[in-house]
């Protein structure tokens, strides 16, 4: 039986890989792709989470901040 943490590493292993576009982009929840080189990030301090389009990212970090 695997324990919790190995339940987060495979889920986190399967939405990156759902995510990811031959080319090496990925695929935002919102449809675009990105770079996550070139843009982008998580919003989360959770290490198994995935990241976002830079317009993602950047609408979240203002929802953040207005939530303070």
């Amino acid at each position: 039986m695997r324990d919790i943490v190995e339940h987060l590493e495979v889920g986190a292993e399967i939405a990156y890989d759902e995510m990811l576009q031959p080319d090496g982009r990925l695929k935002c929840w919102c449809g675009k792709l990105f770079d996550p080189n070139e843009e982008g990030g998580t919003v989360s301090p959770n290490p198994y989470a995935m990241p976002i389009c830079g317009d993602c990212f950047e609408k979240r970090l203002i929802q953040i901040y207005k939530e303070e």
